[in-house]
């Protein structure tokens, strides 16, 4: 819903596979808490949402159904 809505506002291209931007803007979060047992880094949400973001409007997460 979030990413369809952000293709709605003009935010994000359509065609995009929103299950892999989604993984990829939360991988950061679970790899660094969860795997790699790092402290909590306030900016790192932020920052792997923008990251993921500035991809998906490149084109990196254009769906590959379409």
């Amino acid at each position: 819903m979030v990413v369809t809505r952000a293709v709605r506002r003009g935010e994000l291209p359509p065609g995009i596979d929103a299950r892999r931007l989604l993984i990829a803007a939360t991988a950061p979060l679970y790899h660094h808490l969860v795997l790699l047992r790092t402290p909590s880094d306030p900016a790192l949400p932020a920052h792997a949402a923008r990251t993921a973001a500035l991809a998906a409007t490149a084109g990196a997460f254009a769906s590959t159904t379409e």
